[in-house]
């Protein structure tokens, strides 16, 4: 009888550590990660003279080994600006118009993680896209659009919130789109979620 009662009293503790350990696995974050983002676009330098402030949206994948302080982040972006003051130049003269400025890019980049083990985890990131720019204008019986195929570059930091399996985060990056006139530079400031 005492054997029995042993024997019944180590399965029931291997199993609580079994399930103790399953429920530990499944709360860690996956290696490889999907996510989406939105907020709001900054316009900034000789942009913001031309551009109002805009929105963005991404969808994403991250690859990010557990116990590593690295990701690689590949990413499609979309944003959108207003024009402050569009106008068509006419033979009789300037019309007014309005217009829009937007971009889709496809963006690589290369995240660092300053504390891995912290609940709120802070992060600086960096790399490059391949961007879509395009300007479109109508008004007084006229339109027109105008677009470029450009690389462009892409700083940034954020804080990213564990939380198991699901991850949120704040971001803010600089991005600068070098067209054939001058270099576009915005600062989309947003907020993700990754599972």
């Amino acid at each position: 009888m005492k054997w029995s009662m042993w024997s019944i009293a180590v399965g029931i503790g291997v199993a609580g550590s079994v399930a103790t350990a399953r429920a530990q696995v499944s709360a860690l974050p996956r290696p490889v990660r999907i996510g989406i983002s939105g907020g709001a676009s900054l316009p900034v330098g000789n942009f913001s003279n031309g551009a109002k402030t805009g929105f963005n949206v991404s969808g994403m994948v991250m690859v990010k080994p557990i116990t590593m302080p690295t990701a690689i982040r590949l990413e499609v972006q979309y944003q959108r600006f207003d024009e402050k003051n569009g106008v068509f130049n006419t033979p009789g003269g300037v019309v007014p118009a309005t217009g829009t400025f937007s971009t889709i890019g496809g963006i690589v980049n290369l995240m660092y993680y300053l504390d891995v083990q912290a609940a709120v985890k802070p992060y600086i990131a960096g790399g490059f896209g391949y961007y879509h720019f395009k300007v479109r204008r109508s008004g007084s019986g006229l339109s027109g659009s105008a677009s470029e195929n450009r690389f462009g570059y892409n700083l940034g930091a954020g804080l990213e919130f564990g939380l198991g399996r699901v991850s949120t985060f704040l971001e803010a990056d600089w991005q600068g789109i070098l067209t054939s006139l001058k270099a576009n530079n915005m600062v989309p400031l947003r907020f993700g979620i990754t599972l």
